[in-house]
């Protein structure tokens, strides 16, 4: 036996660690010294008999030889055999009068004797009725009860006896209400073996079902730890982290490669939760989230292909401008918008080639439209040419100086497409007008002819104050046209002026009467007023 040096706790030769405080320092108990039969029976040793006297010799014995007494020659006695077998039984069976009377006189052994039969009921009322009173008896029963609960602890420990064996009976020792601290540290200590142990064989069981990520958590939870497989537990753990590690990665490649993004992360934070901090799963993970990236950017770009495969550039283009503003990191958007620009051009050119051979119309649509999203000479250029053999309307110019401030407000007073009918009921699609002043358009000599009609318009009418209007059409300040006092009665009139030779045109009109604003230049409306470019020679890919 030996004692804990923290706690003092008994313990069994064979306990490596104290069951009590968890401390593996000890000192050996001394041996008990033998206690007298008669102490423990309570009652003085005897005192020893005196030794008899020796007999003194015959006076009647034989002489020989002057007198010399000589003793008899005394007989040789044998004892039987079965004297013998006789005083071996009674030896025997004094010997266990003996150890019954020890038992049956001392308590803590009584004690233990039923303690070790499984009765602890029995032990309870002896330590009850005959040891609780003792100071003495009490510490050894206490000790001994220790002894037995450790070496029972041992017995498990070397699986001699099972769990439900060993907690039988000390729960059977707490139920009678013997358990010290020996007992409930036993108790403990066995829960946690043979937690140890059912941990030990699930992860065993994993490993050998090919489970290990579960093996690795079960062996994790026990690797050296203090029972017979702690440091195998170890062991295996190395063995199976490495191929769970495998496992997973080799499971996280297929579901990359099938765009399985979301499964393949919920598998690494699920192998997390067994090895957290494994560099070789976080770098799988950066990976992942990478290769999500990468894809998530492919299919932005391939939808944005999608418009442009579509011929709706314009599209493509609006598209990838709000991906590149979400992803503002990403290098390959930006080089895909260079690319659909590229394409937009070239779309543009060749479209416009085509659409020239018969509708200028819509090549320079085509042309103004690519303009708008990127800068290039080459379609510039065909725009411009485009544009050489299109009509332009009068309200559509761009005016270089106005001069019809008036009215109320003394504003502009130039009018497009206000008036759409003549008052004869005439009908146009455009029209051009002021309530005084004049307007001027730079044309440098790239128009052929200004050409339109002049008439009054159906919903104005003339009266004392407000009589007519005069318009003076002039070409770099020389007079090309003249209509004079236009009223309601003026039938519609129209011209068409060579302006070949012009670098500007003035639309000037006078108006006649009392009105206090003088602004009802508009009686002299120019309906369809259009300028005719002089065409610019094609390019040959248009032919």
């Amino acid at each position: 036996m030996k004692t804990c040096d923290n706690c003092q706790n008994i313990l069994h030769d064979s306990a490596n660690f104290c069951n009590m405080c968890g401390h593996s320092d000890f000192t050996p108990v001394p041996e008990e010294p033998e206690i007298p039969v008669e102490e423990l029976l309570g009652e003085p040793a005897p005192a020893p008999e005196e030794a008899p006297a020796p007999k003194q010799p015959a006076t009647d014995a034989y002489y020989a030889d002057g007198g010399i007494p000589v003793p008899p020659v005394p007989q040789r006695r044998t004892i039987s055999k079965g004297a013998i077998l006789g005083i071996c039984g009674a030896a025997t069976a004094l010997i266990a009068i003996v150890v019954l009377i020890l038992v049956l006189t001392n308590p803590v052994r009584r004690f233990m004797s039923h303690v070790r039969a499984g009765d602890p009921a029995a032990a309870s009322e002896i330590y009850s009725s005959a040891i609780l009173g003792s100071e003495s008896r009490v510490e050894k029963a206490n000790a001994q009860l220790s002894a037995y609960v450790n070496d029972q602890l041992a017995l498990y420990m070397d699986q001699e006896i099972t769990y439900e064996d060993l907690t039988a009976k000390l729960r059977a020792i707490d139920a009678a209400g013997l358990a010290n601290d020996s007992v409930y540290g036993a108790l403990q200590q066995a829960a946690y073996i043979c937690d140890c142990r059912e941990t030990y064989d699930a992860a065993a069981a994993a490993y050998d079902g090919g489970d290990y990520g579960m093996a690795a958590a079960l062996f994790a939870q026990v690797a050296d730890a203090d029972f017979e497989h702690g440091a195998e537990a170890a062991a295996r753990l190395e063995d199976a982290t490495s191929l769970y590690r495998a496992q997973v990665l080799e499971e996280v490649s297929g579901y990359i490669a099938g765009n399985a993004y979301t499964s393949a992360q919920a598998l690494l934070s699920e192998a997390f939760g067994i090895l957290p901090g494994d560099a070789a799963l976080e770098e799988a993970y950066d990976a992942c989230l990478q290769a999500e990236q990468d894809y998530t950017i492919q299919c932005l770009i391939e939808e944005a292909r999608v418009y442009m495969d579509a011929g709706d550039y314009p599209g493509a283009i609006a598209f990838l401008d709000e991906q590149i503003a979400a992803h503002p990191e990403e290098a390959s958007l930006q080089e895909e918008k260079a690319a659909c620009m590229t394409r937009f051009e070239e779309y543009v050119i060749n479209g416009s080639y085509q659409a020239a051979g018969g509708d200028f119309a819509g090549a320079a649509a085509l042309t103004a439209s690519g303009l708008e999203y990127f800068t290039s000479e080459k379609v510039s250029e065909l725009d411009r040419i485009y544009v050489s053999h299109l009509p332009v309307a009068l309200g559509d110019m761009a005016i270089s100086q106005n001069e019809t401030k008036g009215g109320a407000l003394d504003s502009e007073t130039n009018k497009t497409d206000q008036y759409l009918e003549d008052k004869v009921g005439g009908v146009y699609t455009h029209s051009f007008s002021v309530g005084c002043g004049s307007v001027t358009y730079n044309v440098n000599q790239s128009y052929q002819t200004l050409s339109g009609t002049v008439a009054f318009p159906k919903s104005l009418e003339t009266d004392a104050t407000r009589k007519s209007a005069t318009l003076t059409i002039y070409g770099d300040g020389k007079e090309l046209a003249v209509f004079r006092k236009v009223t309601a009665a003026t039938a519609p009139e129209a011209f068409s002026l060579d302006i070949s030779a012009c670098a500007q045109i003035t639309l000037s009109w006078e108006v006649e009467g009392s009105g206090v604003w003088k602004d009802w230049g508009d009686f002299a409306t120019i309906f369809d007023g259009t300028l005719t470019p002089i065409p610019l020679a094609l390019p040959e890919s248009v032919g």
